[in-house]
């Protein structure tokens, strides 16, 4: 990544960057998560804790932006981020990777804890429906879950266990979650 200079306020330069990737400016907040995602990794090496990642896909939201405009796929994002930041602990790491994808680290927790904390969003998303242009829109998420290892790095390395459960998901029609039990990279 690689900070942008030029700028007189200095608020601005902390909260701009552009990946090599993409040369597309990240938000604050996926820098946010970046940076608390790097921090628990280094964490863990010291103290060791349960961990576990789950990277979200929220189900079918192109078409609803194609349908009904990126400001009302705004509206339901809002939503759908509400289910999910009501739902979690304090502790838990909760970021958005763009657009309808998102990651949340569980520290300290274990894999019936956190199966129990998406059911739990899960049945929540179940009874919302969302009003748009006189339609009633459900929503629903694709959840792939892994366990966080200290030998993580990058940490591209547990995004990948947690997407191949996400697309395993996927596969079998959504809406569910899923667990990546590969052990620790060596």
């Amino acid at each position: 990544m690689h900070a942008v200079s030029g700028f007189a306020d200095r608020a601005s330069i902390a909260c701009i960057f552009w990946p090599s990737l993409t040369s597309v400016c990240l938000r604050p907040e996926v820098l946010h998560f970046i940076l608390e995602r790097s921090l628990h990794i280094k964490h863990l090496r010291r103290h060791p804790e349960n961990s576990l990642l789950a990277v979200i896909d929220m189900d079918k939201f192109k078409p609803i932006n194609d349908r009904y405009g990126h400001l009302n796929g705004d509206r339901v994002l809002k939503v759908f981020v509400s289910i999910f930041r009501e739902t979690l602990r304090e502790t838990d790491i909760f970021g958005r990777l763009g657009g309808d994808e998102f990651a949340i680290i569980f520290r300290n927790c274990n894999l019936m804890e956190v199966t129990d904390i998406l059911s739990r969003v899960q049945a929540k998303m179940k009874k919302v429906k969302i009003t748009l242009a006189d339609d009633a829109v459900s929503i629903s998420a694709s959840i792939g879950l892994t366990e966080l290892y200290h030998e993580d790095q990058p940490f591209s390395l547990a995004l990948a266990r947690a997407d191949q459960a996400l697309y395993q998901v996927k596969q079998n029609g959504g809406g569910n979650f899923a667990t990546n039990t590969a052990p620790a990279p060596t």
